[in-house]
């Protein structure tokens, strides 16, 4: 076609000399604190990444793929808590777990432990400033404190300790028959089966106590007139006064 040619062969007026630089990952902290001022005084930027998804040709962090480990990593923390705690499942809409109650023995507090470790590694195996947006990277630090801190409670062994001065393990009984729906023959078959679980559950809680006891790890004596006024209050003298009553 008849096109004219242009030739660029100096800067607009006024524009200033580009400079370009290089970092490492490991400056890349250091390099969004900078760019985010940069971005707070009115100048503009723009990020680009090798990959939006993995290639066998080039060796570069690949945006979906961490993106996806980081989602698969929050769906497998929840379905574990969900399966080792079906109390927390069936407050959360989770119903699966209906029919049971959580383990409670120093074992199950010891898989949970070992199962946290597993997440955080895997979570620390993502690239965090490589590969993730800035919401991403919230996600992934709110994960982390979360699990982080389960992990450093544990060495307290709270289980020992399985009520306070104002609620315990049996609250939640109490709460059931508001949080499980009992709609159906199989709700109620679910239900039924948790109720059989009490007297396992209890037992694995009163064990835990005494460990506690045995290792001086109690509440204040006087406390416990008032725990058991507590409990006492949780009970109903007629059935129809029951939520269940229907």
């Amino acid at each position: 076609g008849d096109l004219d040619v242009s030739v660029l062969d100096e800067l607009p007026p006024g524009r200033q000399r580009i400079i370009t630089q290089c970092r490492s990952t490991k400056q890349l902290d250091k390099f969004w604190t900078f760019l985010t001022a940069q971005i707070g005084e009115g100048r503009q930027a723009y990020v680009v990444y090798p990959l939006v998804e993995e290639s066998e040709k080039i060796d570069a962090k690949s945006v979906k793929a961490e993106f996806e480990k980081l989602q698969q990593l929050f769906a497998d923390e929840r379905a574990e808590v969900y399966r080792a705690d079906p109390l927390s499942a069936t407050y959360a809409g989770v119903h699966v777990y209906d029919d049971r109650l959580p383990s409670v023995t120093p074992a199950a507090q010891a898989a949970q432990l070992a199962a946290d470790r597993e997440f955080l590694g895997r979570l620390h195996a993502i690239p965090r400033n490589d590969a993730l947006t800035a919401q991403e990277q919230v996600s992934y630090d709110l994960f982390d404190f979360m699990v982080s801190e389960r992990i450093t409670l544990s060495r307290y062994n709270e289980w020992r300790l399985p009520f306070n001065s104002d609620s315990g393990f049996y609250s939640d009984l109490v709460l059931l028959q508001d949080s499980q729906p009992l709609r159906t023959t199989h709700d109620y078959e679910m239900y039924i089966a948790r109720l059989n679980d009490f007297p396992r559950y209890f037992h694995e809680q009163i064990a835990n106590l005494r460990q506690g006891v045995h290792d001086g790890f109690t509440l204040p004596a006087e406390i416990g007139e008032g725990v058991a006024r507590v409990i006492d209050g949780m009970h109903w003298t007629r059935a129809e006064d029951m939520g269940l009553y229907r």
